[in-house]
């Protein structure tokens, strides 16, 4: 479980300016990677929409599965990359996560 501040890098709203908690399988066996799960992104005005990933040590693919309030009814999905970066702490791990794709929300 981890939690993070989500910006953009582009004028969409999509994922900019969310709060990001994740809950998931991370399975290794020796050096292959499998991962699922989901995450909620919980916005300023307390709308939240939940997506589903899978994946493995590079990256994966995601769908969005849910949203509420202006994001009730959306739909979308894409793919996300994975680089690990140098740790802050030793034997801990972390990285940097790019997000692509589609989305679209009801008229």
């Amino acid at each position: 479980v981890y939690k993070r501040q989500v910006l953009s890098n582009n004028d969409s709203e999509i994922f900019n300016n969310a709060s990001e908690r994740c809950v998931g399988v991370f399975k290794r066996i020796g050096a292959d990677i499998v991962q699922n799960g989901y995450c909620k992104y919980l916005y300023p005005n307390k709308d939240y929409m939940i997506l589903g990933f899978n994946g493995g040590a590079d990256g994966g693919k995601w769908d969005i599965l849910f949203g509420t309030g202006k994001l009730k009814g959306i739909t979308g999905s894409g793919t996300y990359t994975v680089k690990q970066v140098q740790p802050i702490i030793p034997n801990t791990g972390q990285h940097s996560r790019i997000i692509k794709g589609t989305y679209e929300l009801p008229k």
